[in-house]
Order: structure tokens, then C-alpha cells, then sequence
């Protein structure tokens, strides 16, 4: 009969490392850092994840929560990254973004105009109403001419790049203003 072979001692951590080679710790380059950061990040702006029922996160929200902070989800409950992040851009479709929820909201300009009661979302009925026929505006490439106004776009724009402005802090956040081109 043959005996079972014998482990072989086992070495302590202190021996182990004591014999293997020293190695240096890693240098910073910053032209090989690690960062982490989102570039797809809808809000409540656009018009498809206002209709689906995200009418309250917007953008200063989005930034919030890729800094770390706890925010309302839109179902209602708090929601927490565990690490911040380094980078965000909050990328809502360019199509329209921003308008659903202002026709929606009775202190925007842009409520009191006629286009207002097409884009207005009071039940799950006027879910698809709403989403049907904005897709098909843009499918069709007829867009509505009081939603693609220079004064409406324009000043939704001009919030979108002062809301990434705000949350910009250089060296420790990076922020962009962007948009999903989605046509």
C-alpha cells in the first residue's frame, strides 16, 4: 500500500513576503487614472421619461446623485450611489427636451400656449396619446414649429448648460452639457 502524500507546511504571510521581490507602489499618471463617470442619463426633460411617469428628477438631481447625494427616485423612494462619481452629462433627447414637462407645469410660459394641451399628461391615457404623437412628429420630420422655437429650445438649452455649469468643480467633478441626438 502506498502512504497519501503529505501537505507541505504551510508558510506564514510574514515568510511569504519577506521572500518575495519588493515592488515599488504605482506612481500617479494622469495620463493612465482611472475615472468613472455616465454619459447616458435621462430626466424628467425628456419628453418619452416624462410621459412614463419621471416627472420629478431633472437634471440639478442627476448631478446630485452621480456626486453621491441621496435623491427621490421617481417612484417616490430615496436613492444613494455607494462611490460618487468623477464625470456626468445629462443626455436627454434633444427632441423636444424639456417641453413635456414645461406644458405640464402651470407657472411655464410655454403651458399658456395652445400646443399646451396636446403634451398634457393627467392619466395613463394620455401616456401614450402624447408619446405617439411626438414620436411621430419626429419620425415624420415635421416638428412643431412652437416647440422648436429658438426662444423655447434656446432657453432650455441655455438652462441645461448652466445646470452642468453649476455642478462643475474642477479637478474633482467634471460635468458636460450635452443631449442624446436620438433622429
Amino acid at each position: 500500500p502506498t502512504k497519501p502524500a503529505q501537505a507541505a507546511p504551510a508558510k506564514s504571510a510574514a515568510s511569504a513576503r519577506a521572500q518575495s521581490p519588493t515592488v515599488a507602489p504605482a506612481q500617479p499618471n494622469p495620463l493612465r487614472d482611472v475615472f468613472f463617470g455616465e454619459t447616458h442619463i435621462h430626466t424628467s426633460w425628456s419628453f418619452d421619461a416624462y410621459v412614463f411617469g419621471n416627472t420629478l428628477t431633472g437634471p440639478e438631481d442627476a448631478y446630485q446623485f452621480a456626486l453621491g447625494k441621496p435623491i427621490r427616485h421617481p417612484a417616490g423612494y430615496m436613492v444613494q450611489m455607494k462611490r460618487p462619481l468623477d464625470f456626468a452629462a445629462v443626455t436627454d433627447h434633444s427632441e423636444y427636451m424639456g417641453t413635456v414637462r414645461l406644458a405640464n407645469d402651470p407657472q411655464s410660459d410655454l403651458s399658456k400656449l395652445p400646443i399646451a394641451r396636446q403634451l398634457t399628461v393627467k392619466s395613463k391615457d394620455d401616456i401614450q396619446k402624447v408619446y405617439l404623437f411626438l414620436a411621430t412628429t419626429i419620425l415624420k420630420n415635421e416638428p412643431i414649429k412652437e416647440l422648436v422655437n429658438p426662444e423655447v429650445a434656446g432657453s432650455v438649452w441655455r438652462r441645461v448648460a448652466d445646470i452642468a455649469d453649476k455642478f462643475y468643480k474642477p479637478g474633482k467633478f467634471t460635468t458636460f452639457a450635452a443631449y442624446e441626438w436620438s433622429s
